[in-house]
This record gives structure tokens, C-alpha cells and sequence, in this order.
């Protein structure tokens, strides 16, 4: 089978030492963080926009993740990440870190908008930006650490229902995608390409699966959590502060304001608006 790209040694040493200096400001390198994104987003005043955009009939996997823009006005500039939550929730946590890496390092030859779509891209900025993300949510050296705590630093010498055990309680703790822990356990050479391509094909979102089964077993909250498509329909705080704002101010007129707050489910009255 075709594996994902990874970036060269060189470029993931330097995408650790960024990973380093962002995650010393919210808890080091031995906490999950995945909880936490969309507040640590919104503190870097990134605006996120959350909507469900639902795939073609017939297709269940959306056609993106999430995409990042770059808004300049004036002599502002304003970022903007749009959260695809038609997408599995550990699929959203993943595409958000993703976009981080294009806020925090902007490509030199991009454009003003970069677009998540798939777990396996091909182009540099892309790969590199997968690689950030993983490493943002689980840090290698995190990962080799528990590894070796809890099924002795080789798993090709366990059994599969072992191997999956201990795949669900990183994917339950961490919140990282299972392919993408499978990916990161390749990356450290904690397993083998045969035992790879077996575990990257497994069928892991099927209620009636083995592995949606043994991470049921450890935590059925947590497994049924990451694995919702969220649909989730929500304009960060301060975005829709100014939305109130511009209306209170005169410069959006009600009905704009009006149609504005339908499209995330809101009414003024539901935020104190009473309408003159």
C-alpha cells in the first residue's frame, strides 16, 4: 500500500523544537492538550468559525477538514480557521493543529487561504503541517516514553489485541486520530511496515469493530466522543462580539444582523438584543 509522506529528518527535528516553544505556553510537553485547542485558538486571537459541510451523497468522508484564512484590512490583518464539524471530532482536533502550523509559519509561495482535505498530502507545506499537528497533540518523545511504560517499547511483540489496547489508550488520553497514532508509531520505529499497512487498513469509526470495541471497554464516553461528526454550529466569542457590535454601532443594518445570527442558530433576543 501507498504510506503517507513524512517530512525529512532534518525538517522533524525543526518541527519539534517549534512544537517545544508553543506547547511551553499551555502545560509542556507530558500533558494532552487536545481539550484545550479551541480556547488556546481563540487566545491567539484566532477567530473559528464552526459548521457542518456535508460531502456529496454517497461520500461520508467531507471533502475538507478545515481551512485557514488570512484576512488583511487596512493595516490589519485578522485569521480566520473554518472547522469542518461534519468531519469526525478527533479529525477536527487534528485539522485544527494542522491549520495552527500555517498561522504560526506561513508558507512563502502560498495564498491567503490553505484548505485541510485529506490525511495524506503529497506537497511539503501540507506533510510538514501534518507533522506539526501530530507532534502538537503527542509529542514523540511523549509517545516512545509511554511506549516503553506500557508494553515494553516494541510492539511488534505483542499480540493484536494488545497492540490495539494500547493504540486506544493513546487515541482516548491524547485524542489523536488512530491513523494518525499509527503513522507517529511508524515515524519512532515502534513498529514495523508489515504490522503497519495491517493496522492502517483496519476499520477502526465501526461500532461493530474490534478496536471501537476494546476502546468502548476502557472508555465508551470518550471512544463515542471522538468518534461523532460534532455538526456543530458555532462563531467564536469575540467574532461575535463584533457582530454585535457593528450592529449596535449603526454599521450593520437588523436585517443583516438578523440573517447574520440565523446562520449559527442564534436570535438577538437569545443574546439581550432587543431590535428598535
Amino acid at each position: 500500500m501507498a504510506r503517507p509522506k513524512c517530512p525529512d529528518q532534518a525538517s522533524r527535528k525543526k518541527i519539534e523544537l517549534m512544537v517545544k516553544e508553543k506547547r511551553s505556553c499551555i502545560g509542556g510537553m507530558d500533558l494532552p492538550i487536545a481539550n484545550n485547542l479551541l480556547a488556546f485558538c481563540e487566545s491567539l486571537g484566532l477567530h473559528i468559525i464552526q459548521a457542518p459541510v456535508s460531502s456529496p451523497i454517497g461520500n461520508s468522508t467531507p471533502q475538507f477538514s478545515a481551512l485557514y484564512h488570512l484576512s488583511k484590512n487596512g493595516g490589519e490583518a485578522h485569521h480566520f480557521i473554518g472547522l469542518n464539524t461534519a468531519d469526525y471530532y478527533d479529525r477536527q482536533l487534528f485539522a485544527l493543529a494542522h491549520e495552527l502550523y500555517h498561522y504560526f509559519y506561513p508558507s512563502t509561495h502560498g495564498g491567503e487561504y490553505r484548505i485541510c482535505m485529506t490525511d495524506d498530502f503529497t506537497n511539503k507545506d501540507d506533510v510538514e503541517a501534518n507533522y506539526f499537528a501530530s507532534e502538537f497533540l503527542l509529542p514523540s518523545s511523549r509517545l516512545i516514553s509511554l511506549s516503553k511504560e506500557w508494553v515494553g517499547g516494541d510492539l511488534s511483540k505483542g499480540d493484536m489485541p494488545m497492540i490495539l489496547r494500547f493504540i486506544a489508550r493513546i487515541h482516548l488520553v491524547w485524542w489523536l486520530p488512530y491513523k494518525s497514532i499509527v503513522r507517529k508509531l511508524l515515524e519512532n520505529n515502534l513498529l514495523d511496515e508489515t504490522l503497519f499497512d495491517h493496522l492502517y487498513e483496519q476499520d477502526t469509526r465501526s461500532l461493530e469493530g474490534q478496536y471501537f470495541k476494546i476502546a468502548s471497554s476502557l472508555d465508551d464516553q470518550s471512544i463515542r466522543l471522538l468518534n461523532s461528526r460534532t455538526s456543530m454550529l458555532s462563531l467564536d466569542a469575540a467574532s461575535l462580539e463584533t457582530v454585535i457590535s457593528n450592529y449596535l454601532k449603526g454599521i450593520t443594518e437588523a436585517e443583516d444582523f438578523v440573517e447574520t445570527l440565523k446562520m449559527f442558530g442564534k436570535q438577538p433576543e437569545d443574546l439581550g438584543i432587543i431590535l428598535g
